[in-house]
């Protein structure tokens, strides 16, 4: 009987490139490294004559730029008494009115955020300061990952992008707003609200984003 002589010949590199598959790594908006690596290998196995394996292997990877990380937060408030919105000009609140504030968060950011939580400073007497600020609801824009709060304080655990939850607050007018903005020739009741909360940077490092309302 004769020897069976066939030779078999590694694969070329056309026929390597034909068992390739790449596959896309998505990553979730909260973290945001300087890229995503894609990485796949094809081992290709044959038996040589006298029957030793003989392995080919061949690795491809792939680096992809992605945003770096920008957290952005909006606040808005509207203050309303009684019910009615309050525009600032024309509404005068007497001593002993209450101002009910609802303040706005939205991420407008590309990141998610963390532990957002709010203050306001009144800058007057403290006998007129604020109750407590209470969270609201969550209007969510159902892209992406969703936002998520499993706490029982008033800070928001986590504020997905395109995401908003509000606030709410009271105020008493009192009797030295009055005399204050009447000495000083404002006559407004003017007070700044702020939103802050965490996030991790392009480099993996914790970091903190703020965004203001008067």
């Amino acid at each position: 009987k004769k020897p069976d002589n066939t030779i078999i010949k590694p694969p070329t590199a056309r026929q390597l490139a034909a068992c390739l598959a790449i596959f896309m790594l998505v990553l979730p908006a909260a973290v945001t490294p300087a890229y995503a690596v894609i990485s796949n290998t094809v081992t290709v196995m044959g038996t040589a004559p006298g029957g030793t394996p003989d392995a080919v292997t061949d690795q491809a990877t792939e680096n992809v730029d992605v945003d770096d990380a920008a957290p952005v937060l909006v606040v808005t408030k509207v203050a309303t008494i009684g019910g009615s919105p309050v525009d600032g000009t024309t509404d005068d609140a007497a001593a002993g009115a209450v101002i009910t504030y609802t303040y706005t968060v939205t991420n407008t950011g590309n990141v998610g955020v963390t532990n957002v939580s709010l203050s306001d400073d009144h800058g007057t007497d403290a006998d007129g300061s604020l109750t407590t600020i209470t969270l609201g609801s969550l209007t969510a824009d159902g892209v992406g990952e969703p936002s998520a709060d499993d706490s029982l304080d008033n800070d928001w655990d986590y504020l997905a992008p395109g995401d908003q939850v509000s606030w709410t607050a009271g105020y008493t007018v009192t009797q030295v707003d009055i005399n204050t903005q009447s000495a000083n020739g404002d006559g407004t009741l003017n007070n700044t609200v702020t939103a802050s909360g965490g996030y991790e940077d392009s480099d993996g490092n914790a970091a903190t984003v703020q965004g203001t309302a008067s």
